[in-house]
């Protein structure tokens, strides 16, 4: 039987390789159970803790520093040179081929991607770029530059800020509305559903061609390319004749149409591929597609409960048909 400390570093071990995806958590409980080893989860939480707090101590001064200085382009200098620091250790550190400090480096990774970003940002704006032109720019430097080391340093973390970026770049923009008060705004709906098509493919592609390495790295291009896929096709279907600009003049009953039509294609892919992300997705927009239909047409006419009633039947009825068409279909084969 291995010593103690032996055993708490195949907990630890287990831990990263289950947060990749590399190990199933049954078998990680199993190997776990083999060899007697105690949970050291708070280790890892302290770890988490005490690096948040080293990085909070960290912007605290770099904030002093640029105020002292009193320019936004010296405070985007500080902040984007923090931001690379953290990149390049982070990187380090999530690639030890031993990976001894794995999740830290990932953590690093993150932080550093949003300093860096902020950094040229106000950089950026502070050497003359119109304000309007700042996150083009950014988007193109830092958004290519994310998703690579995502990919190479296996961090899930990374990958979904770089993903956010990149659809929020597109087609969504932020404001101050008030004091400490911000406003996110998708303002181009359209845009922002085309440009999630190639990220849910290539989701998609993953999930069938899974990585050695980083067999669960589809995760995030499905999962948030279908949020925003979604979100933008749920809009567009409510805004309809009253936005012309956000729908291009289309009318809104074509709208609603794509948006169920995705929903249902969405579940028939889940299913054809056996990908539950698909699956779920599908479902719940679905639901929410025909809650929103009912708020419009119905709910001052018809009973709410009554309405569910009805539409639970309908696709009762229909999952129940599917089912027995399969079975006639098996039974003959």
């Amino acid at each position: 039987m291995p010593s103690s400390a032996v055993r708490d570093r195949i907990v630890a071990d287990l831990a990263i390789w289950q947060a990749d995806g590399i190990v199933a958590p049954e078998t990680g409980a199993l190997l776990a159970q083999r060899y007697e080893a105690r949970s050291v989860w708070w280790l890892s939480a302290l770890r988490a803790a005490a690096l948040l707090g080293g990085l909070l101590a960290l912007a605290g001064l770099l904030g002093i520093i640029a105020a002292a200085a009193g320019t936004e382009g010296f405070g985007g200098l500080l902040a984007g040179g923090a931001g690379v620091a953290l990149l390049v250790v982070g990187m380090r550190m999530a690639t030890d081929p031993m990976q001894r400090q794995a999740i830290t480096g990932r953590i690093l990774l993150g932080l550093g991607f949003v300093a860096s970003a902020s950094g040229l940002g106000l950089a950026l704006h502070a050497f003359g770029l119109d304000v309007a032109h700042v996150p083009l720019f950014v988007g193109l430097l830092e958004v290519p530059l994310a998703i690579g080391l995502a990919h190479r340093a296996r961090s899930g973390f990374l990958l979904v800020l770089a993903l956010l970026m990149a659809f929020h770049w597109v087609g969504s923009w932020t404001g101050m509305s008030d004091r400490s008060t911000y406003d996110i705004v998708i303002d181009q709906p359209r845009l922002m559903a085309l440009a999630t098509l190639p990220a849910i493919g290539f989701g998609a592609w993953l999930a069938q061609h899974p990585r050695a390495n980083w067999p669960r790295c589809h995760a995030a291009w499905l999962g948030v390319g279908l949020t925003y896929l979604n979100i933008s096709l749920l809009i567009l279907s409510i805004v309809g004749d009253w936005d012309r600009a956000a729908t291009g003049g289309v009318p809104q009953s074509v709208w609603i149409a794509l948006f169920t039509v995705s929903c249902v294609l969405q579940i028939i892919l889940g299913a054809r591929l056996h990908n539950g992300q698909l699956t779920g997705f599908g479902v719940t927009f679905a639901f929410i597609d025909l809650y929103t239909r009912f708020h419009e047409q119905l709910w001052a006419r018809l009973d709410a409960g009554l309405f569910f009633l009805l539409a639970g039947a309908l696709l009762f009825a229909v999952g129940a048909g599917a089912e027995w068409g399969l079975r006639r279909r098996d039974a003959k084969t």
